[in-house]
């Protein structure tokens, strides 16, 4: 498990200024900030100049807890021999929305042999994105709709330096 990296977000949520640590993770929404009681449904896109663009839809009222939310994104496609990774993420537990946790496929999907829990707490609705350098971020919802982080870490990390690449 890897230490949270606190937030370097400016208040106009216009830049991230987080070191280049191989795995780290900032806060980008957080309730009773900006007018919002709590920020949900997070989304993350990576442009074609390399920009990350997070989203998340702010609420007035309230977090108004629905069903969890997985995402799913493939890594790489099979190359030279060595098979793709797709990637899946949601809360990890069959005892409430906690347990944030990535997995990984070698055989499209058809088994999951790796899992790394990447935030302890509780989580809901993620989204994964693969970043130009290849790294993956996931962007999610953490305690109760408190806060919506977003985790940057290698497939290496991931797997434990066991990747099939």
């Amino acid at each position: 498990m890897f230490q949270p990296f606190e937030t370097n977000c400016d208040e106009t949520r216009q830049s991230w200024t987080g070191n280049t640590n191989e795995n780290e993770k900032a806060g980008v929404f957080t309730s009773g900030k900006d007018g919002y009681k709590a920020y949900r449904i997070p989304a993350i896109v990576v442009t074609r100049q390399g920009t990350l663009l997070a989203f998340a839809e702010g609420r007035e009222s309230g977090s108004d807890m629905g069903e969890d939310h997985e995402s799913i994104r493939r890594h790489s496609w099979p190359k030279d021999g060595r098979p793709g990774a797709i990637l899946f993420s949601n809360p990890a537990s069959e005892k409430g929305r906690v347990k944030m946790t990535v997995r990984t496929s070698y055989d499209d999907g058809r088994t999951w042999p790796v899992s790394k829990q990447i935030y302890a707490g509780g989580g809901a609705y993620s989204c994964l994105v693969v970043l130009p350098d290849g790294h993956i971020g996931c962007l999610y919802e953490a305690d109760g709709c408190k806060r919506i982080i977003f985790a940057r870490f290698s497939l290496d990390w991931l797997t434990d330096g066991t990747s099939q690449k």
